[in-house]
């Protein structure tokens, strides 16, 4: 089974249809090369359905076709072999952790372990952080305190800074999504730090 992907859509579009064509399967295919410009073809079948006789594509798959293609087998491949973790993490029963006092308390914990886990020195920390209220509460105070390992806490205003950081997340997001449709998976932060690194210029 295949699942095609609506071009009318904007793949990033929370909207977007999709449809099942149960006519293509690729476990009959003994090779990658073919799987794709069976896949291609059907694609292009479907698209000349919509378009009127003046639009519709003829002749050789093009590269683009090609690339689509590879696409929609990706997908389906990792909706296959992913299954049951794609419905936990659609399951209307998977429940948002609140980000509360003690939960921020607890990651920032776990952050500094972790830090100190990699470093043979004996480091302590700098905290800096906006002004929401789960990070100027009561826990949190009453654990930077007792943790021993903070240095100095420091309070920014609300919002301040957020405009250069939003920036730099964008540029990081397409570097990675890039990345991602050169044919490359990122499952890990290491496998993260490398599409950065190859794919983004100027993000330290």
């Amino acid at each position: 089974m295949v699942t095609v992907s609506d071009d009318n859509t904007d793949d990033e579009s929370k909207n977007a249809s999709t449809q099942t064509i149960s006519c293509i399967d690729i476990q009959r295919y003994r090779s990658l090369e073919k799987a794709i410009r069976v896949t291609a073809y059907v694609l292009r079948f479907i698209q000349n359905l919509r378009n009127s006789k003046d639009k519709r594509s003829i002749g050789f798959i093009s590269v683009e076709e090609r690339c689509k293609a590879l696409k929609v087998l990706i997908v389906t491949v990792q909706q296959e072999t992913f299954k049951d973790e794609i419905e936990s993490l659609n399951s209307s029963s998977q429940k948002k952790v609140p980000l509360d006092s003690q939960v921020t308390a607890s990651i920032i914990q776990d952050v500094m372990d972790k830090i100190r886990e990699i470093n043979t020195t004996d480091i302590k920390f700098h905290v800096w952080s906006d002004n929401a209220g789960c990070y100027k509460s009561t826990e949190m105070l009453s654990f930077l305190f007792h943790s021993g390992l903070t240095l100095s806490y420091d309070f920014c205003e609300s919002q301040n800074g957020k405009g250069p950081c939003d920036r730099t997340a964008a540029t990081i997001k397409s570097s990675i999504r890039r990345y991602v449709n050169q044919g490359h998976d990122v499952l890990t932060a290491q496998s993260m730090k490398k599409a950065i690194d190859k794919s983004a210029k100027n993000v330290k």
